[in-house]
């Protein structure tokens, strides 16, 4: 591809982005009361500097100034009124830090065959999980599978953890399910009875990178455990069948490992427990 092909490929591009986050922009406003705010304070001090120059020069009154330039100062604080509103609107739809993010992929070689990188277009919490962040980009025609096959690498240059890749409904769009690198999973996890869901058919799991992890027994009713020696079944099993009872559950053990696993202390607390 020619450089003059790229060149006009890349202001076609720029263009498409400056819309985009104008109505990011927009979108932003109209969920932010301060942003309003800014924005209505930021029109009241252009309007007072307007109307105090005007008291202040009174040029229409000036027989040495020219009509033209009468005319022409008294545009000049409309004009920097709307275009600095369109600007602060601009700035608000644009996501902190997305020329450092375009830099990164630049590095790392994410860019198609006019050498464009994708660009951050958004980025926001996730509503389901609040503790991963989705950043949105522009594709620029870069495929989900190029995005997964890069994901270690994204990973490196962003210093997050991508939990998942997703393809926007426009087919335009990727979707990153990140948390920080510095929040990974710590080696052990200890139980806390905050953990304990009230809903009396959903159980804990453990904890993910999103978030803690839960299994709803109307839906699942029957769990398969599996994993090597010592990565923890047991423990899970325990953990799963001490918050059945502390739910009311009647809960019966089949150990056929003969008290291995489960000692008899452990089906006497769940006798008790049945019989509270």
């Amino acid at each position: 591809m020619k450089n003059q092909e790229k060149e006009h490929l890349y202001t076609q591009t720029q263009k498409r982005y400056l819309w985009l986050r104008f109505k990011n922009g927009c979108t932003s406003l109209k969920n932010s009361k301060l942003k309003r705010l800014t924005l209505l304070v930021f029109g009241i001090i252009v309007l007072l500097i307007w109307i105090f120059n005007k008291e202040r020069f009174r040029l229409d009154q000036m027989q040495m100034v020219s009509p033209a330039f009468i005319t022409l100062s008294k545009l000049i604080f409309p004009v920097a009124l709307i275009t600095g509103e369109l600007f602060i609107i601009i700035l608000f739809g644009t996501p902190c830090g997305c020329k450092s993010v375009t830099d990164n992929f630049r590095r790392i070689g994410l860019t198609n065959s006019a050498g464009e990188t994708p660009v951050l277009v958004a980025k926001y919490k996730d509503k389901k999980q609040s503790e991963a962040t989705v950043l949105e980009f522009d594709s620029v025609g870069i495929p989900p599978k190029e995005w997964e096959d890069k994901q270690q690498r994204i990973e490196t240059a962003l210093n997050v953890y991508i939990v998942k890749i997703q393809e926007g409904k426009d087919k335009r769009t990727i979707r990153l399910y990140t948390v920080p690198a510095s929040g990974g999973l710590s080696d052990k996890n200890e139980w806390r009875d905050s953990y304990l869901i009230k809903d009396s058919s959903t159980l804990v799991l453990g904890r993910s990178l999103l978030g803690i992890v839960t299994v709803d027994l109307a839906k699942i009713p029957h769990i398969l455990l599996g994993g090597s020696t010592g990565s923890g079944k047991t423990v899970l099993l325990k953990t799963l069948l001490m918050q059945a009872v502390r739910k009311g559950a009647v809960v019966a053990i089949a150990d056929f490992k003969g008290g291995v696993d489960f000692p008899p202390v452990w089906h006497e607390r769940i006798v008790k427990l049945n019989e509270n």
